[in-house]
């Protein structure tokens, strides 16, 4: 009997919005792709031959919201632990909140750049061969340049990135992103990083 691949969210609160393009320098590395599996109780059985979909969410405090002492904008260092469940792996980010941001879950979003590019991370038990969906919403921090910020989720060895325009933009505009990728070991780091140079990059929530 084959065994069923699962597609598992990996979710910071997605639902419907505008789609983004994804950045054209890194699109050919994007290795994940839609898997189609089966699995079946008895053969013959084609009411059980339907792909089997297993959809729960792995990610901790993707709202970013946990620890709601800590007030106002706060950049959190690389090896700092303001961010409950995510590591800041390199640079520096920003947590930010208040009206302006207008964030799509909670009072609190991330900019994955403090005083440049930083990158954020969180490991989960993934299982060898299923696929992982990841949803999160972005925007750009409008209140500075460069107009166009860019970044990206990497996981399992494969990247997806993308860019938003922010010219013309006088507060963020949130669009959801939804990404696959193949797990390939029991556990998996999911990060988020920044190519944006500068003080003000992308928003994730």
């Amino acid at each position: 009997m084959a065994r069923a691949r699962r597609y598992i969210i990996i979710s910071l609160l997605a639902t419907t919005c505008s789609v983004l393009t994804t950045s054209p320098w890194i699109a050919p590395s994007i290795a994940s792709k839609v898997v189609h599996s089966t699995h079946s109780s008895k053969p013959g059985n084609a009411a059980a031959n339907k792909s089997k979909v297993a959809y729960h969410n792995l990610i901790i405090n993707g709202e970013f919201d946990y620890d709601p002492e800590r007030k106002g904008h706060i950049q959190v260092e690389k090896g700092g632990n303001q961010i409950y469940a995510w590591a800041v792996t390199s640079g520096n980010v920003e947590i930010v909140e208040g009206p302006e941001w207008s964030v799509q879950f909670g009072k609190k979003c991330i900019d994955l750049n403090g005083t440049g590019p930083g990158l954020i991370a969180q490991k989960i038990a993934t299982e060898p061969g299923a696929t992982y969906k990841v949803n999160f919403w972005l925007a750009g921090n409008v209140l500075g340049p460069p107009p166009v910020k860019s970044m990206f989720v990497r996981a399992a060895g494969q990247t997806g990135a993308w860019s938003i325009d922010c010219t013309g933009k006088n507060h963020p505009v949130w669009s959801p992103i939804t990404w696959e990728f193949q797990a390939e070991e029991p556990s998996t780091t999911i990060e988020f990083g920044s190519t944006t140079p500068g003080t003000c990059g992308n928003l994730i929530d």
